[in-house]
């Protein structure tokens, strides 16, 4: 999707770009083979179309994407997205906005909830191989293409005033 977006549109209207860029992120939607050991665990193998790892949860707009995101906790959050066609993005939005948006907040539930196309973890530590080379990007920024690369968080590392 942040690959996707068009820098002039960005320059003009701000974070609102993504969502004509999501669009057209949607329709050309292609899951991949990727390989995840989480915290020194044995390496699982699945299928998505993007993979998300913060410590913070909302973005511009409002849209929580990590709902369980606290940079204090010393833990990284995941979300999987496995959608394709048009159910299985229907699936993820009902997932980001109702399951862990609305519903959420009029019932209390505490943990993020998993549907079959958003998947949500935590993890300290996590390797990640993928069957072809695609797009790595940090905080929007696009650090060209990979095969493989681990994050890991690091406890009490910043501190904000």
């Amino acid at each position: 999707m942040i690959t996707e977006t068009n820098d002039d549109l960005k320059d003009r209207v701000g974070w609102l770009a993504y969502v004509e860029s999501l669009g057209r992120a949607l329709t050309a939607s292609e899951t991949l083979e990727v390989t995840l050991a989480a915290d020194d665990g044995e390496p699982e193998r699945t299928t998505v179309h993007t993979l998300l790892v913060g410590n913070c949860g909302m973005l511009q707009g409002g849209i929580t994407l990590l709902p369980d995101a606290d940079p204090r906790d010393g833990e990284l959050d995941l979300l999987l997205l496995s959608a394709q066609g048009a159910a299985g993005w229907a699936d993820t939005v009902r997932n980001m906005v109702w399951d862990n948006g609305l519903k959420r907040l009029a019932t209390g539930v505490v943990e993020a909830q998993s549907s079959d196309s958003a998947a949500h973890g935590r993890v300290r530590a996590l390797r990640v191989e993928l069957a072809e080379p695609r797009v790595l990007e940090i905080d929007g920024e696009d650090l060209g293409t990979a095969t493989a690369f681990a994050v890991e968080v690091q406890a009490a590392a910043v501190r904000v005033r």
